[in-house]
């Protein structure tokens, strides 16, 4: 075979490669596409076609929108809560947080937020659900100044996750006013995509091709991890003295301190209870959850599991703060129910439940604090 007819050969060979390789990477493209316009989940993009942009906190809810998830209906209110609407209501519970506050994994009636209007059993109250998936305490701080006239909450309650509230941080470009208060966020990771699914900035590569993302994702995975990251979840829990230890977590808990104690403030100016519930990671509850994190980068023994607690009670006694930690109540019962999910951190329905009655004992001595009988603490 003679250099020209060998070169000839191989450049057929090569194209034909090259269009059949075209022609799977197109059918995958479209695969993901369809998959996502039928609202399953794609790692990693979130899963229901809920949020629009929003200038000042990135993203917010649809308002009035009915998707299904959990194998059932839930809708988002014309507030953008995730929850029933009570107009009429004389007492009105905000809730703030992320997608444990949401209720990421469970249906429209078994959120904390639910649980906890089940357990009022009253229209009178409002319990509001203003859990967003993936918001940080920067946007749930803008979200309460720029909308509380709105709603003017009779109490205000931040659920704060130990496992990543204080990291996601790094997401985060605040724009500040003259007073500190952030009023305008631009995350540097997370954004809203067609159409309307939260999604990873780092995701969407050249083109914004799913595919390329998906590839691309498969394949870090499939690196050897040379050196330990503690990333978004784990970095909470190791000590200074730890060789892993976050040069930037210091000041990540420094900036959330201050951003938590400006949400006090503001709340004091309008003389509303606040209540900071902390929500423990599963792994710090129950021993048998370690196994679902095979691809975690530290051993369990170079964990220190009450760390974050301890940190965010060191906070609330400093600060004044009432606070709820939901550790000691999860570990007394966690051999009799799973309060954890087994595909990720979330609550179960037995987790939101138990965190609702929680936090309605808490609220007896907020609301009623010289055992008055009113109308308010007739209900307790």
């Amino acid at each position: 075979m003679t250099w020209r007819s060998f070169s000839f050969n191989f450049a057929i060979n090569l194209l034909v490669l090259l269009i059949f390789s075209g022609m799977l990477f197109g059918i995958y493209e479209f695969y993901l596409r369809y998959k996502i316009k039928l609202s399953d989940q794609i790692k990693p993009v979130l899963d229901q076609p809920i949020f629009e942009n929003d200038t000042n906190l990135g993203w917010i809810h649809k308002k009035n929108v009915e998707f299904n998830y959990v194998d059932g209906k839930s809708f988002i209110n014309p507030l953008g809560h995730r929850d029933q609407y009570f107009p009429e209501a004389t007492g009105r519970i905000l809730m703030l947080g992320d997608s444990f506050t949401f209720g990421m994994n469970v249906a429209q009636n078994y959120t904390m937020a639910a649980f906890l209007q089940e357990k009022l059993n009253s229209e009178d109250w409002d319990i509001m659900n203003a859990g967003v998936i993936g918001y940080t305490i920067g946007q749930e701080l803008i979200y309460l100044r720029k909308h509380f006239d709105e709603i003017k909450p009779d109490i205000v309650i931040l659920n704060a996750f130990v496992a990543n509230d204080i990291t996601e941080q790094r997401r985060n470009r605040l724009e500040r006013d003259k007073k500190g208060y952030p009023v305008a966020i631009n995350d540097q990771e997370v954004t809203v995509i067609e159409p309307g699914i939260l999604a990873s900035r780092k995701a969407i590569p050249l083109w914004g091709s799913l595919a390329l993302a998906d590839i691309f994702i498969r394949w870090q995975a499939l690196i050897p991890q040379k050196n330990k990251n503690a990333g978004y979840t784990w970095a909470v829990f190791l000590d200074e003295k730890h060789p892993s230890y976050p040069s930037d977590i210091d000041v990540l808990w420094q900036n959330y301190e201050s951003d938590l104690l400006k949400m006090k403030n503001y709340l004091n100016e309008k003389n509303v209870p606040f209540l900071v519930v902390i929500i423990p990671m599963d792994v710090q509850v129950d021993h048998q959850y370690w196994s679902k994190y095979p691809n975690k980068v530290f051993e369990e023994n170079e964990f220190k599991n009450d760390l974050p607690q301890k940190k965010f009670q060191n906070i609330c006694k400093q600060n004044g703060l009432n606070c709820l930690d939901l550790l000691p109540i999860f570990r007394e019962y966690s051999d009799k129910l799973l309060f954890f999910a087994q595909i990720d951190p979330h609550f179960t329905q037995d987790g939101n439940r138990l965190a609702a009655e929680s936090i309605f004992a808490k609220l007896k001595p907020i609301l009623c604090p010289d055992s008055k009988q009113s109308n308010i603490c007739s209900v307790f």
